[in-house]
């Protein structure tokens, strides 16, 4: 059973999730709550648009209610790119400023997410999107291991 705490920009991090019996699982699979490969998560309680990643594979798992599910239909959007869409600075300012419910903690309902408006522009601009973010992804990632490295060598000859 996930929630957002189990969110990370990849994906969810099992190791501190809650583990739940049977009969509660297949309550929240009949309730809609089993997420499906390409289907996106969004964290919308607390870190509201925080997280947002393309399911990869059909897992026996289930989300509670601060995920939000959103099953995009193929033919019109590609998974990666409404993950990468909801996180731009333009969507969460928006969410921000028209979507946003609670005082302690702050969410965004369901209703919110069917009219939240998305720039649905064709099939080959939006692969051509996802290839641009996953090579700056990746060079990121490249850059982050090349300082952890830089760091690790600085340490050992600082004594």
């Amino acid at each position: 059973m996930l929630s957002v705490k189990d969110m990370t920009v990849n994906g969810f991090l099992y190791s501190d999730c809650k583990y739940i019996g049977s009969i509660d699982y297949e309550k929240l699979v009949t309730n809609g709550c089993r997420p499906q490969k390409n289907d996106v998560l969004v964290a919308k309680d607390g870190s509201y648009f925080k997280y947002a990643f393309v399911v990869n594979e059909d897992k026996e798992q289930a989300i509670l209610s601060s995920i939000a599910m959103l099953r995009p239909y193929s033919e019109m959007v590609r998974p990666r790119y409404l993950a990468y869409y909801m996180l731009t600075d333009a969507v969460v300012k928006l969410v921000e400023k028209n979507y946003l419910t609670g005082t302690a903690i702050r969410r965004v309902i369901l209703k919110g997410f069917k009219v939240l408006p998305v720039i649905v522009p064709d099939l080959e601009a939006q692969d051509d999107f996802i290839h641009i973010l996953e090579q700056a992804d990746k060079s990121k990632f490249e850059l982050k291991q090349a300082i952890e490295k830089i760091d690790k060598v600085m340490r050992a000859l600082m004594p």
